[in-house]
């Protein structure tokens, strides 16, 4: 697990008041103290905590990373049923193998891979799907686009501590 910072994107629902449109991550901010006013099809309308006019939509949270995902969606794999549920405190769900037959022809039988999800879309997912076959690697896609990655620290030592080190 490793501790990240998502950027929420939220844009202005009315020029006077001090409310907005949310997308992806709604739970996450009211998590961090933002308020439900209303919910459409498409989007949640969210109230900031007081005091704050020009929301910097910045939340801290923990993901997990490639390797325990990896861990997690080959269990489930082996096991070979589908499943749907929280892992690592992200919504998850697993879909074995299929073949559908798509127009009642035998030529026309389609086969759609096992694909295991995690995260929310629009903020960070992992997929992992299991394209050439059930018992090869499984293809990793990956979206960390809403990760807020800092530059690193430069650290200067000075001459003197240089001898020391």
């Amino acid at each position: 697990m490793k501790k990240v910072k998502l950027h929420v994107q939220v844009s202005k629902a009315s020029p006077n008041e001090n409310i907005y449109y949310v997308r992806e991550g709604a739970a996450l901010l009211i998590k961090d103290g933002w308020k439900m006013k209303n919910r459409t099809w498409s989007n949640w309308i969210l109230v900031p905590p007081a005091g704050i006019r020009h929301p910097d939509a910045i939340i801290e949270t923990v993901i997990p990373d490639i390797y325990e995902v990896r861990e997690l969606a080959n269990k489930i794999h082996k096991a070979g049923l589908p499943w749907r549920g929280r892992a690592f405190g992200w919504n998850a769900e697993y879909s074995q193998s299929q073949d559908r037959n798509m127009g009642g022809k035998p030529s026309r039988i389609v086969n759609f891979p096992a694909y295991f999800f995690i995260g929310e879309l629009g903020l960070w997912m992992i997929s992992l799907r299991w394209e050439h076959g059930d018992n090869n690697p499984p293809r990793v896609i990956s979206d960390t686009s809403c990760i807020v990655h800092e530059p690193p620290v430069e650290v200067r030592t000075s001459n003197y501590a240089k001898n020391y080190i």
